[in-house]
């Protein structure tokens, strides 16, 4: 189990159940749906926080070069160590493109004295366009 912050055992979902209950995310998806929102907010978005964000649909049309990956990387990497409180970590991105569809593996590691794959987390994130109404479609594969 990855647990990074006691903030982060539970993230709440604006969704309920069939039973009228309020839905969770724990742990690892917790971690990977705050990765996800972050992938996917413009920056601007928040007049508070100008810098939140990556905006992954400005690249979803683009050709995506060793340049243009390397920034979506950086970007991603530096969001996760700005807004999440993820402290002596190891964070690895891989950013690969096919068919108008972005992938993003992220693999974060507690820096620890064992090596252990406890303190380890990792998924991927898909990010593509709905064609019909132009929506931002988006997936985390545990």
């Amino acid at each position: 189990m990855f647990i990074i912050e006691l903030s982060f055992k539970k993230e709440m979902l604006l969704a309920t159940d069939g039973l009228n209950s309020q839905l969770f995310y724990s742990d690892g998806l917790a971690v990977a749906q705050i990765i996800q929102n972050l992938i996917i907010i413009e920056p601007g978005t928040y007049p508070n926080k100008p810098d939140l964000g990556v905006g992954i649909k400005n690249y979803l049309f683009e050709f995506l070069t060793a340049d243009t990956k390397s920034s979506i990387s950086s970007k991603i990497k530096t969001q996760i160590n700005e807004f999440i409180p993820i402290t002596n970590s190891y964070i690895d991105v891989s950013v690969i493109s096919k068919d108008k569809i972005i992938g993003i593996t992220i693999y974060i590691k507690k820096d620890s004295s064992d090596d252990t794959d406890t303190d380890s987390l990792s998924f991927s994130l898909l990010f593509g366009m709905e064609s019909k109404e132009n929506k931002l479609v988006s997936k985390i594969l545990l």
